[in-house]
């Protein structure tokens, strides 16, 4: 195995406008690397929770609140700690899939300085 092939792939589908088909890709993506035996980590950082409904299982389900990111971003950051714990319990050649809901993730992007 190269070392290419030894990095952990992550697939992040987001757009900032609902309603555009973020969940289904994130689906179509997941079963895809499902099938061919993959075993992704699938996260949702999303409240409607779309993704695990499709799959009809659970997964890593973030709520995040993008008002409380603004007033204590210390307390949202740690919403997300499931997320960094589900990655490193994971095989390490699995594919991680996150899906983010409309506007979920865009704070963390302009707290980080992008964006």
């Amino acid at each position: 195995m190269t070392e290419t092939e030894k990095r952990r792939r992550a697939i992040v589908v987001a757009n900032e406008k609902g309603g555009v088909g973020k969940s289904m890709l994130a689906l179509a993506i997941t079963d895809k690397l499902t099938i061919a035996g993959r075993s992704p980590v699938v996260i949702q950082i999303d409240r409607q929770k779309r993704l695990s409904a499709a799959l009809g299982r659970d997964v890593i389900t973030i709520a995040s609140d993008p008002k409380a990111a603004r007033t204590d971003p210390g307390k949202e950051l740690a919403r997300f700690s499931p997320v960094l714990d589900a990655i490193t319990r994971s095989d390490a050649a699995a594919p991680i899939v996150i899906d983010i809901g409309r506007w979920r993730g865009w704070p963390f992007f302009r707290m980080g300085g992008s964006g």
